[in-house]
């Protein structure tokens, strides 16, 4: 009990330590967020009344001072939770690596520039012949730290490694442009106005204290094939999330928004669908009013995040290498821009003309974008997986699959008065494909059967969620798995032959990922290859093990 009770203090003991290193280390940005909450629970009962005593809004004019406080705080909860999230990910680290004196500095400059340059974009945005922002930025109120803390930290990414310094931008960059492009409010142009003005004064730190003057030296170098992978990765993760933080943000109005609305709808009552569905069950009402309630309730908002999930599971293979990663996102790719094509032509009213084709276009940007890289990239993506882990898996979805659908037929018969009109075979095979689709889908497609109590409504929601969940737990453990048992095997015993035996530091490139193993019998040595083109190349001088000759 009493070493217990000694090991607990010593942890909290421990923990006090680490805090006090932490605060001593970015005493600013601990002060910033306690700030920030401070200013919220002495002010946030009413964010109007925030937002107007602290805010800045685009009626600012040139000359007029810059109001300090629209850097301080937030007008609602969910904005000081993420603040405090980019604080801690974001804000302290820059401070550790900037020092505070020059964090603050660098804090300071970025807000003078950025505001000023912020609200220039948004009456260019706002422009008449400027057709690319929104309706809604002229009506905001910039109220957030958001913009200054993803500032500091391209200003920092100037002090850091080849490899972090390209990591940090492209996050920062990445994470800018969607909130822009798809929330597209003054807080999102005043988080990419201060990651550029950042990183182009981080690049010319970083070019002043290069010990090289060359031209050479100042250029950025080739990816390596990790650092591609990641970022491909990278770029996919954010065009599938993009249209869901745009559906969280109320005031979302950006120009890629108009595919949101193929994420996210409105909901209808109940009631009301049934009241038109009695009527006549094949009436434009009554499909659009069971389409909206699809969107409804715990189990359509998962439906609808399914895509996004088995997205990023999908990236976290492309981060390994896996080429069966390389396949499915290809055909993911492919596969989306179909779905959200069609639902475009059959929502958009004026596709026929050149405006129309442009506005669907601009909706699947995201997409080809993702998919180009891909295809550009394809080569990076060469880690095979063993065709036996790929015939489990796919008998494993298989089994799942069967094991839904025939929840779904049967279940609907057992159940039938739960349906409208009653649930027959036929009735429930028709309805059958449409389980396994996003909801979103389903508000542009003809629905069969309709639920009217909690029973009905439980199959009906949870067949395909229940389906794809399955599959991404399996999709995950495939592509994250050892890719080749094998190949792991042959790694393992050369690193122990690496270890004991000759080779020098290069040598520690011949037991990367992806490499192949010719062994010498006993296993005294090996040479480690690559196969390019049916060719095997040698990736340095043999390894022997200890007392070989």
């Amino acid at each position: 009990m009493e070493n217990q009770v000694q090991e607990t203090s010593q942890s909290f003991k421990n923990a006090a330590h680490w805090g006090a290193g932490q605060l001593r280390q970015a005493p600013i940005s601990f002060a910033a967020l306690l700030l920030m909450w401070l200013l919220w629970a002495l002010l946030g009962s009413d964010s109007n009344q925030l937002l107007n005593q602290l805010g800045m809004s685009t009626s600012w004019q040139w000359g007029e001072p810059l109001l300090p406080t629209a850097g301080l705080t937030t007008a609602n909860l969910r904005g000081a939770l993420m603040s405090s999230l980019w604080l801690i990910l974001l804000a302290i680290p820059a401070e550790k690596v900037l020092g505070s004196r020059k964090f603050l500095f660098f804090t300071s400059v970025l807000y003078l520039l950025s505001i000023p340059l912020s609200l220039a974009l948004v009456e260019i945005f706002e422009h008449p012949n400027v057709e690319i922002g929104t309706e809604s930025l002229l009506a905001t109120t910039l109220l957030t730290p958001d913009f200054w803390i993803f500032g500091i930290a391209a200003v920092a990414s100037g002090y850091r490694s080849l490899l972090w310094r390209r990591r940090i931008r492209l996050a920062l960059f990445s994470i800018s442009l969607t909130l822009l492009f798809y929330t597209g409010t003054i807080a999102d142009i005043a988080i990419f106005s201060t990651v550029l003005v950042g990183t182009i004064w981080g690049e010319i730190l970083r070019i002043r204290r290069s010990e090289s003057s060359s031209l050479h030296s100042l250029l950025p170098g080739p990816w390596s094939l990790r650092e591609t992978r990641i970022i491909v990765a990278i770029v996919m993760s954010v065009s599938a999330l993009g249209p869901v933080i745009a559906g969280l943000n109320p005031l979302t109005d950006g120009p890629f928004s108009g595919s949101t609305r193929l994420i996210w709808t409105p909901a209808v009552s109940e009631e009301r669908m049934h009241h038109l569905c009695r009527v006549d069950i094949n009436s434009t009402g009554c499909q659009e009013a069971l389409a909206q309630l699809q969107q409804h309730g715990f189990t359509p908002m998962l439906a609808n995040l399914i895509p996004v999930i088995l997205t990023l599971i999908l990236a976290l293979g492309l981060s390994r290498g896996r080429k069966a990663a390389w396949w499915l996102s290809v055909g993911a790719q492919i596969v989306t821009l179909a779905i959200l094509l069609f639902q475009m032509k059959r929502l958009t009213s004026d596709a026929t003309d050149i405006v129309g084709f442009f506005n669907i276009f601009k909706a699947l940007v995201p997409w080809v974008i993702v998919l180009g890289l891909l295809l550009i990239f394809r080569r990076s993506f060469s880690i095979s997986i063993e065709a036996a882990k790929v015939f489990r898996a796919i008998r494993a979805i298989t089994l799942t699959f069967l094991g839904t659908a025939l929840l779904w037929v049967f279940g609907a018969q057992l159940a039938a008065q739960a349906f409208h009109p009653h649930a027959t075979f036929g009735l429930a095979i028709q309805e059958l494909p449409m389980r396994y689709l996003p909801p979103t889908v389903g508000t542009v497609l003809n629905h069969h059967l309709f639920p009217h109590d909690p029973v009905g409504w439980a199959l009906f929601e949870w067949t395909g969620t229940i389906f794809w969940l399955v599959t991404a737990v399996i999709m995950y453990r495939f592509l994250m798995g050892v890719a080749n048992t094998q190949a792991e095997t042959d790694r393992t015993l050369a690193t122990q032959l690496l270890e004991s035996g000759s080779g020098d530091h290069l040598s520690w490139m011949t037991i990367w990922d992806g490499n192949s193993y010719w062994f010498a019998p006993n296993k005294a040595g090996y040479v480690a290859y690559r196969l390019r083109n049916g060719v095997a190349i040698s990736l340095g001088e043999p390894v022997t093990a200890a007392g070989s000759p």
